[in-house]
């Protein structure tokens, strides 16, 4: 993968770039974890929240050397990309507020 100023290419696919992050998640089991991984900004908006109710959030990590001979206990990087076919509205965790040129929906 390779990324450039607004865009990503993977193969011969390129595709605007939105975000880009560590991989993150909860453990089976977990209460209040997300269910399914979700890529967690580099630069999060820690805010105090009120009530007792809480969230589990763990970053992922690589097990093996498999997808590089270093990448044993690396973090996992993740992307967001947008089709400019399509609409979309994002969700990014760790952000009360949007990046500079993004809009609140």
């Amino acid at each position: 993968m390779r990324k450039t100023r607004s865009s990503v290419s993977i193969g011969v696919m390129t595709a605007p770039l939105l975000s880009v992050g560590y991989t993150g998640g909860g453990y089976a089991g977990d209460v209040g974890a997300p269910p399914e991984p979700v890529c967690l900004p580099l630069d999060p908006n820690f805010g105090k929240t009120s009530g007792e109710d809480y969230g589990r959030m763990h970053g992922a990590e690589f097990m093996t050397n498999f997808f590089a001979s270093n990448s044993l206990n690396q973090d996992v990087p993740c992307a967001v990309c947008r089709d400019n076919k399509a609409s979309s509205v994002i969700m990014i965790p760790g952000k009360n507020r949007c990046y500079k040129g993004w809009n609140m929906e």
